[in-house]
């Protein structure tokens, strides 16, 4: 039976647009602009609505795209051609935003109108008019609006094709694919009972809208069901948790005028009001109930994890590995052997290995007895194939690969046998991760690994910086080198060339620590590769006003005019500076985005009249050729990106989605530029959405006898993807980018620690061949496919790494118990799917000591605390959700929560070193966005403000995503239902010798509430 769902408007109340109306002049807006009327706030943003309601966020946009009916060719998408809109108010208030969306396919124009009406009484209509002169049909998925998810959680829905006995939207997000994270069933009408919204609904008109000419071919409206998608595991939508409301999948008939209308209409809640003016008064005296315990363990915090299993893993994993019980104890004076060539890569080793040996020392206290000797079995020996004399059981396989390494660890001797020095410095790594510490002294693990690189080319991209040397050689010690990158590929435009130093800003790079760094690299065993971009990206030729007379563009400087020598004079003489530092055997050119086909992004190209006459491949091909030809006279390969050798067009055939960085404006030209292109050339082909990589041009490239490279961004999906194609397509390996600015340096950690931890995983993919997927994989949402996941998170071992001095923490310090105010508790017994955060208020629930070990010091910060916390109040969290006498649902009516507070002070009168707070946030919110903050009070009065920053210091319980601040490390608690993601925020104090007199904690955002379980104070 069907449930009738009537909207509480008459259709009367709703503006038609007469030609009397339109004769009315009309006020028009700037529609990026929010407008209001009624209780929405409206605007249109990159290309898609954008809602709220009573100022919470509702509509986030959204989107149309066009699919030939098979869906392997994608013809049309106006998320990556985001259309302008008009916005005018109208006579009566109201708002109306109107869209055009145009483009050829195949030839044949199709069109399209979106017009958005939002009126006074909380109702919008949405209608799109589609006109479609192909003689071919069409798949078209209107995406009339993307919903924030939060408000809608835990609400009932019930639609016309379900019957009264109503659903209600889960807290845990459903699984994408296969239907199965359709919510309900399709529908003409939605109605979903909100907590903290309210009521809202959704019809699909059957009358054709009143302006509509009367013998238009679309004055009938459509009539398909819309769906409603639970878009939150959507690898493209999930950051901003969404559901996705619209037309998936509607045939479009060839030569035909189509018109899809819906209306939505808001019935605000009445939330319940205070029964108490008392009630924060209430709150502040609990907070008397508030209390600091001290702690002191004797229980050193672990450095190194094992897997689930207890053994050691290995990153990158080895090829090959055994572990056993005969661990090598490191006391007392043991021998050590070093031996290799009097060659330049054996003497960087013999260096390594001796600066390995020390470190060991300094952490251990063993004393090495440097033995120049004949090896007789004792000790540790690092060595290089055929230079020692070795029992049989310990000369390496026949098989071992350059840069491949065996490794035995026994309760006599150590042994490191490198096919190469390379190999030798890359098994010195993994015996790193072998170290252990416990009450009965140090050791090494018992072992027998051998183990080689899947992919020749392992490379990092980095930016140079006045201030980027430091920041560097951290970088290349504790993260690339040690994860077994092999390659360094230096963006270094921006040097104080001696050459031009018209160019100079103030944060170039001076040439000799550039020199000082590509030193390091060699030493760490990374080749360092020169980046300069020319043609495509040559802003930095014309900074200062410097060379516009070289300029393509002179109105957009971006491009050098490749026609005219003097381009090449310049070029060379930055070109000769580069190679005397380097000293490279390859040479990164850029030759990306020269022009972006249908939009001139970066000025147009060819600009000057005889160039136009020429044409844009003539002109790439010629100065790719001739820089190409004048590196390989000194003996250096050339390397350059892919996009401008693609096309859309191409790629994997059986994907619908067109090839992404993909320049070349036709197929032809795109197939013309690989074939005049010389077949020593090595191309990079970028794309960074995960999947993207699995509709790559690495086949493409390699039919064209090209050397190709793979190069992922910050997602670990993407990186993972371009290790296994790089694999599956002989490619040289993978170059894993940054693009965190040009001028590098270590404060890029605070605001890009994203863009920094992804060179673990690059490390492992590349070097393993790993198919597990990372940590918190969108794609691996379930825990039964947790087996096939890594067994780390690579921002715990980038932290780990990058911060050995911060992972050491104190054993003595205080912490807050916060039992007498708790209002919310994370509920790891529920049984209940529907189930994430119980607001009950009890005091007796699971340890956080279930906590995942993802957490180092977790005995030191997290004892005498439970799973529960203080919930501060916003828009979605507040008395009224909880108290809603309106709620047909018992459970929902009984009064569970009495008061959620907007401030906490707590009263300390201790000194710390540093403040660690565990905490998280019930909804997302914009990037940098202050969630809250904490406002530190000293005895002398002075005080300090830290803020609590969305996408730094915290993030929704639901959301994994690595921090950009190292400061802020994810935390997992396992869940029955799930999982939920804490923030272990830790804050250096800069005044340690000054007791702390209180912290005040405020709420901030009016609707992601502060979700506070511990504080911890650490000597």
């Amino acid at each position: 039976m069907k449930t009738s769902l009537l909207i509480s408007i008459c259709l009367i109340s709703f503006c038609c647009f007469t030609s009397k109306s339109q004769s009315i002049p009309q006020v028009f807006l700037d529609p990026t602009k929010p407008q209001s009327t009624g209780d929405f706030s409206a605007k249109w943003l990159n290309g898609g609505f954008y809602l709220d309601a009573n100022a919470i966020p509702f509509f986030k946009g959204g989107n149309l795209q066009l699919f030939s009916l098979d869906y392997k060719k994608g013809y049309y998408g106006s998320g990556g051609n985001p259309p302008l809109a008009k916005c005018e108010r109208l006579p009566n208030g109201s708002l109306r935003y109107t869209a055009e969306y145009k483009t050829l396919i195949e030839r044949s124009e199709f069109y399209a109108e979106q017009r958005i009406e939002v009126y006074q009484n909380n109702s919008i209509r949405f209608t799109l008019k589609t006109s479609w002169k192909g003689d071919f049909p069409l798949k078209l998925e209107w995406n009339t609006a993307r919903i924030w998810a939060y408000p809608l959680i835990n609400g009932k829905y019930e639609t016309d094709r379900m019957n009264a006995n109503a659903n209600r939207i889960s807290r845990v997000a459903l699984p994408v694919g296969n239907d199965k994270n359709i919510i309900g069933t399709p529908f003409s009408n939605l109605s979903i009972e909100s907590l903290s919204l309210g009521r809202v609904d959704f019809r699909l008109l059957s009358s054709p809208p009143s302006d509509l000419p009367t013998d238009s071919s679309a004055r009938s409206i459509a009539k398909e069901e819309y769906i409603l998608l639970d878009a939150r595991n959507d690898p493209y939508l999930q950051s901003d948790k969404l559901f996705w409301l619209g037309l998936n999948g509607v045939e479009l008939s060839p030569k035909s005028d189509r018109t899809f209308q819906i209306e939505f209409h808001w019935t605000p809640g009445n939330p319940s009001e205070d029964k108490s003016p008392s009630q924060a008064e209430n709150y502040k005296r609990n907070e008397a109930k508030i209390k600091l315990s001290n702690f002191r363990s004797s229980t050193p915090p672990k450095l190194v994890q094992d897997d689930v299993s207890g053994k050691p893993y290995i990153i990158p994993e080895p090829k090959h590995a055994v572990f056993d019980a005969s661990d090598f104890r490191l006391r007392g004076k043991i021998p050590l052997t070093v031996a290799f060539p009097e060659t330049e890569d054996g003497k960087r080793a013999d260096r390594a290995s001796r600066e390995f040996a020390q470190e060991i020392s300094a952490e251990t206290g063993v004393k090495w007895e440097d033995n120049s000797g004949v090896w007789k079995q004792k000790g540790l020996l690092v060595t290089v194939e055929g230079s020692v004399p070795l029992p049989h059981p310990l000369t390496p396989a026949l098989t071992m690969q350059p840069e491949g390494y065996a490794l035995v660890v026994t309760s006599k001797f150590v042994v490191v046998i490198g096919r190469d020095p390379a190999g030798a410095f890359y098994g010195l790594q993994t015996l790193r991760q072998l170290l252990r510490s416990n009450k009965g002294g140090h050791r090494f693990i018992g072992a027998d690994i051998s183990d080689w690189p899947s992919l020749k080319f392992r490379g990092a991209h980095i930016f140079v910086g006045k201030n980027a040397l430091p920041f560097h050689k951290k970088l290349i010690e504790r993260i690339f080198s040690r994860y077994k990158l092999n390659t360094l590929v230096i963006e270094c435009e921006y040097t104080k060339w001696k050459s031009h130093p018209e160019l100079h800003q103030s944060f170039s790079m001076e040439p000799e620590a550039l020199r000082e760094e590509v030193a390091f690299a060699r030493d760490h065993f990374m080749e360092p590769i020169p980046l300069v971009n020319s043609l495509g990206h040559s802003e930095w030729i014309f900074k200062n006003g410097q060379h516009l007379d070289l300029a393509e563009d002179v109105t957009s400087p971006h491009a050098y005019d490749a026609s005219n020598p003097e381009s090449y004079r310049f070029i060379f003489d930055i070109f000769s500076e580069t190679i005397d530092i380097f000293k490279p055997k390859h040479f990164h050119i850029g030759h990306d985005e020269v022009k972006v086909p249908s939009y001139d992004l970066f000025g147009k190209y060819p600009a000057r009249p005889d160039n136009i006459v020429k044409g844009a491949t003539a002109l790439f091909m010629e100065d790719t050729n001739r820089i190409a030809d004048w590196l390989r006279t000194r003996k250096i390969r050339t390397i350059m990106w892919a996009d401008m050798l693609l096309h859309e067009s191409e790629g994997d055939k059986n994907a619908w989605d067109s090839l992404s960085a993909a320049n070349a404006p036709t197929l032809e030209e795109a197939q013309r530029r690989r074939a005049l292109l010389p077949k020593d050339i090595i191309i990079a082909d970028w794309r960074y959405h995960p999947g993207s990589e699995q509709r790559n041009g690495l086949e493409v490239l390699k039919s064209a006898g090209l050397d190709t490279l793979g190069c992922p961004w910050f997602e670990p999906d993407n990186i993972r993807g371009w290790a296994q194609q790089a694999i599956s397509h002989d490619s040289l390996g993978i170059l894993e980018t940054t693009w965190a600015g040009y001028d590098s340096n270590e404060e890029r950690l605070e605001d890009e620690y994203r863009q920094f931890t992804p060179f673990v995983l690059a490390g492992e993919y590349s070097w393993s061949g790993a198919s597990k997927k990372p940590q918190h994989s969108p794609s691996n949402q379930t825990a039964a496919s947790a087996e096939n996941e890594l067994p780390y998170s690579q921002t715990d071992v980038f932290r780990r790494s990058y911060q050995p001095e911060a992972a050491v923490k104190s054993n003595s310090g205080w912490f807050v118990k916060l039992n007498g105010v708790v209002n919310a508790t994370l509920n790891p017994d529920s049984q209940s799917n529907d189930a994430f955060v119980d607001f009950s208020g009890s005091r007796n629930q699971t340890s956080l000591a279930k906590i995942s070990n993802s957490t180092q010091d977790k005995t030191l910060f997290l004892s005498g605390n439970n799973v529960s916390g203080v919930l501060f109040k916003s828009k979605l969290m507040n008395e009224s959700v909880f108290n809603n006498p309106k709620s047909s649902d018992p459970t929902l009516a009984t009064p569970i929560i009495h008061e959620l507070p907007t401030q906490l002070n707590i009263t300390v009168g201790k000194t710390a070193d540093r403040l660690v707070f565990l905490h998280g946030s019930s909804a997302n919110a914009e990037q940098n966005s202050q969630i809250a903050v904490y406002n530190v009070r000293y005895k002398d009065g002075s005080q300090v403000e830290i803020p609590v920053r969305y996408g730094r210091e915290v993030r929704a319980l639901d959301d994994k995503t690595p921090s950009s601040s190292y400061s802020a490390q994810l935390v997992t608690l396992d869940l029955k239902f799930g999982d939920a993601g804490l923030r272990r925020f830790e804050w250096r104090n800069p005044t340690p010798e000054i007791a702390i007199e209180s912290i005040e904690v405020t709420q901030k955002s009016q609707t992601a509430a502060l979700i506070l379980f511990a504080i911890t104070g650490e000597d």
